[in-house]
């Protein structure tokens, strides 16, 4: 049985239920919000090609990207990259605009600033809005999305005001492909599993294992209200994790038929850690880095957390950067970041 395919699904039962999709989503998030931004001037057009192809972030890449950028620390739009709005920083807006991508597939970033005047077209603010509380506009072939209307209400924020960030998805109908494809959406038979895994143990652990059934033998008779004296006692002695392993002791003459197994029996643990590494999988990170000691794919945990930036961190940001770059290059010539 399976939770229903939405929005509000990936994140009360993925991200908000789950600690495996938790630990993965926040880990990379993090680091995506540790990284700093700043504002550079395009001196080699060429070279900025070349450092934007780079799929990692080494020495050659520091020379390229010096051929290509000069920094202009005492730009405007640097104060954005320290703080862009009045309640958040930098590292904490990062968080929250790539956590909102990779549980929903989506992220909108409303570019708030003069729309008139000397300052027109300026960036002064940037706000994440909550990808479960708006939606795409759809238009025509010229005009594919109109704007972006709040679920909450009748507002519509102009297309030109927000940057959209979403993964790409084959559905074509509707203007599906106006929304990006969630990887939770994708992996949802996983994350059901994995759920289901950790309120089997949960329920064993509590229960103490009600595996089974207690019954009077043949010659024995017992009236529905003796069978029910003898479950309410049972579940007062023995029930509950304060008592776990006590023995009990009755005159009555039962038997114990078992009827389920154990967590050991049902490979509860094995489970739990394939679900681990198909996680790590849809979210594209090295499983070693969440306790999975028995499979290690690279050398040691430096070569593991560079992984993680090459596939996971620098990905969602270049995807950021690039529709940034598009969004700012009429207001601000010439500039990069």
């Amino acid at each position: 049985v399976y939770p229903a395919d939405s929005i509000e699904t990936y994140i009360d039962r993925g991200y908000l239920y789950n600690p495996v999709v938790y630990s993965i989503v926040s880990f990379i998030a993090q680091k995506a919000g540790a990284i700093p931004w700043g504002v550079y001037e395009v001196k080699n057009d060429k070279a900025l090609h070349s450092y934007k192809s780079a799929n990692t972030y080494n020495i050659n890449t520091k020379i390229i990207k010096t051929k290509a950028l000069v920094a202009l620390p005492d730009h405007e739009l640097n104060a954005i990259f320290l703080k862009p709005n009045i309640l958040q920083g930098w590292a904490e807006f990062i968080e929250q605009v790539v956590g909102f991508k990779l549980v929903t597939g989506n992220s909108y970033i409303h570019m708030i600033g003069p729309t008139a005047g000397l300052n027109k077209g300026s960036i002064r603010e940037m706000w994440n809005i909550p990808s479960q509380i708006i939606r795409p506009v759809a238009g025509d072939r010229m005009e594919p999305v109109k704007g972006y209307k709040y679920l909450t209400s009748d507002t519509i924020i102009p297309y030109e005001q927000v940057i959209h960030l979403k993964y790409w998805t084959p559905e074509y109908f509707n203007g599906q492909n106006l929304i990006g494809l969630s990887p939770i959406r994708a992996s949802l038979r996983l994350v059901t599993k994995s759920n289901a895994s950790f309120d089997s143990s949960v329920g064993a652990l509590q229960n103490q294992g009600a595996f089974g059934i207690i019954s009077a033998e043949k010659d024995t008779g017992l009236t529905e209200e003796q069978a029910d004296m003898i479950e309410r006692r049972l579940q007062e002695k023995v029930g509950g994790p304060a008592n776990r392993g006590k023995n009990i002791v009755t005159s009555a003459t039962l038997k114990w038929q078992q009827m389920g197994m154990s967590p050991v029996d049902l490979n509860i643990i094995e489970s739990d850690k394939m679900d681990l590494r198909s996680l790590c999988n849809v979210f594209h990170v090295p499983s070693e880095l969440f306790n999975d000691a028995s499979n290690k794919t690279y050398s040691n945990t430096k070569e593991a957390g560079s992984a993680v930036y090459t596939n996971a961190v620098l990905p969602v940001l270049n995807n950021l950067r690039d529709n940034l770059n598009q969004f700012i290059i009429a207001r601000y010539p010439g500039i990069y970041v």
